[in-house]
C-alpha cells in the first residue's frame, strides 16, 4: 500500500481550507502538514521547495501518489474530478467553473480591503456594503441546498470559506440582515454535515487566523495591528530561531 496524500501548507486557513474541508467530507486518510508562522516554517519551505520536486513550487501543495499538484484551485479540482464531486453533466460542471471564477474574483476584492493601509478607519463602513457584495450570490443560492441543487460539490466548500472571509469579519451582518438569509443557511448546511461538523469540532480544525500576519484583518485581533511585509528576512527578525 502506497504513502497516504499529503497536503502542506501554512498553519492558517487561508487558501488550502477548502482543501481539508473536501478531504474530511471525503473521509480521506491524509497528513495535513502545517508550517509554523515563524522562521522555522519559513526555513522549512525554503528546504520542500529543493526537495519535493514540484514543477510550480507554492503553498498549498499536495501529493497524491506519483501526482504532485500546487495551486488551490487545481488541488480542489483534481479530488473533486477524482471523487465524482464536479458536476454529473458538461453543464453542471460549466456551472461549477464560473461560480468557483467568481467566488475567487470576489476574493480578491476582499484581499484589497484587508491589505489597505486605512483598513481600521474603514472597516465599519465595509460592514454595511457586504449585503451588496454578496447580492449576486444571495440571489443565486436562494432555494438551494447547494450549488448544484441537493448534491454537494467540491466548490461548495469554496463558496463557504469565501463566505467566511466575510462572516468572521462581520457575524452581527449575517445574524441581522435577512437579505443574506440564503448564504447564512448555506453556512450552517456545510457546517451540519457529519464529517465537517466532527473536523470543525475536532482539534484538527483551526478557526483562527484566517491568514498570516500580511493583512490587516486575520491574522491579529488587535484592533492596532500592522501587518509584517512578507520576506524571509522580517520573519527570521520577528521569529528569530532558537540556537
Amino acid at each position: 500500500m502506497g504513502s497516504k496524500p499529503q497536503l502542506v501548507y501554512w498553519d492558517v486557513r487561508g487558501l488550502c481550507e477548502p482543501i481539508r474541508y473536501i478531504l474530511r467530507y471525503l473521509n480521506v486518510d491524509f497528513e495535513d502538514k502545517r508550517l509554523p508562522l515563524e522562521a522555522e516554517g519559513s526555513v522549512a519551505w525554503a528546504e520542500l521547495k529543493q526537495s519535493e520536486g514540484l514543477d510550480f513550487p507554492n503553498l498549498p501543495y499536495f501529493i497524491d501518489g506519483d501526482l504532485k499538484l500546487s495551486q488551490s484551485l487545481a488541488i480542489l479540482r483534481h479530488i473533486s474530478r477524482k471523487h465524482n464531486l464536479y458536476g454529473d453533466t458538461e453543464k453542471e460542471s460549466a456551472t461549477l467553473d464560473m461560480i468557483e471564477q467568481y467566488l475567487i474574483d470576489l476574493q480578491k476584492a476582499v484581499w484589497v480591503v484587508y491589505n489597505d493601509k486605512n483598513f481600521h478607519a474603514i472597516k465599519e463602513d465595509y460592514k454595511k456594503t457586504i449585503p451588496s457584495r454578496l447580492g449576486e450570490l444571495e440571489k443565486f443560492m436562494e432555494g438551494k441546498n447547494f450549488i448544484l441543487g441537493s448534491k454537494v460539490s467540491g466548490v461548495d466548500f469554496l463558496l463557504y470559506e469565501t463566505i467566511e472571509w466575510f462572516r468572521v469579519f462581520a457575524p452581527e451582518v449575517f445574524k441581522e440582515d435577512a437579505s443574506l438569509q440564503s448564504l447564512e443557511e448555506f453556512q450552517q448546511r456545510i457546517e451540519a454535515i457529519p464529517q465537517i461538523k466532527e473536523y470543525i469540532n475536532s482539534d484538527k480544525y483551526k478557526s483562527w487566523p484566517l491568514f498570516g500576519p500580511v493583512q490587516y484583518f486575520g491574522f491579529s485581533k488587535d484592533p492596532e495591528f500592522k501587518p509584517l511585509p512578507f520576506s524571509y528576512k522580517n520573519w527570521v527578525a520577528k521569529y528569530p530561531l532558537e540556537s
